[in-house]
């Protein structure tokens, strides 16, 4: 999991009722919500041809008693450290965010698969505890009747994960220090480059799988305007 479920069946909907919650977070339960709606098929393509229709739906549902669950998805966190890290140089660590990534969306693709064949909680997290990351880039999803990673992106994202575990395990090759400041950087450098395309990539794949393509239009749909608290004035 890419970070922590939100049951928000007895909090109020609306951000202007939660003053003291941060508005980012306020924003990634609304969209987690609206998302998890979509895919159990309460929300339809119709609801979302209008913001304020699609608004009116929620509330509909939440009256009508639906549980709302949401996840606060920090993913678009870790691909931003991960091109700040880069332009500061810090190579390693920006490879090391990126593979995060690529496992925790790898995750919350074989949950759905799991949930989908109608499998256990139990279970999917057992599966996600003892299957590696080249199963979970494979033969997992083959048996979850996913359609198969792109040949080069699934091979980007190995060697990213390969990276991420030598960093974090101390496992460097032994070569001088100017071989290792060209080449590595060089190497490094490329790596990075198809590590954005393979996060682009992936990212279009669970839009396709879980939300038909809607994903970008969600996002739009459930960005909030959040009334501003005015400053307290001085007596």
């Amino acid at each position: 999991m890419s970070g922590k479920e939100v049951n928000t069946a007895d909090e109020p909907l609306h951000p202007s009722m939660r003053g003291r919650a941060n508005r980012t977070q306020v924003q990634q339960i609304f969209t987690r919500i609206v998302e998890h709606l979509y895919e159990a098929g309460y929300i339809t393509d119709e609801d979302l041809s209008d913001p304020e229709r699609l608004r009116e739906k929620v509330s509909d549902l939440r009256a009508a008693g639906i549980e709302f669950k949401g996840v606060l998805d920090h993913r678009d966190d870790l691909v931003s450290d991960a091109e700040r890290y880069s332009r500061e140089g810090k190579l390693q660590m920006a490879l090391m965010l990126y593979a995060l990534f690529f496992e925790h969306t790898l995750n919350q693709l074989i949950l759905r698969g799991m949930r989908d064949a109608r499998r256990s909680q139990n279970t999917a997290d057992a599966v996600l505890r003892s299957v590696n990351f080249d199963g979970k880039l494979s033969w997992i999803l083959d048996i979850l009747d996913m359609p198969p990673l792109n040949e080069a992106h699934r091979k980007t994202m190995a060697r990213v994960a390969q990276q991420r575990n030598a960093f974090v395990h101390y496992k460097w090759k032994e070569m001088t220090w100017g071989e290792a400041s060209k080449r590595e950087r060089e190497e490094a450098d490329e790596l990075l480059r198809s590590a954005r395309k393979a996060v682009a990539y992936l990212k279009r794949y669970e839009s396709r799988l879980a939300l038909r393509g809607k994903k970008g239009l969600i996002r739009e749909l459930t960005r909030l305007e959040i009334p501003k608290v005015p400053p307290l004035k001085e007596r």
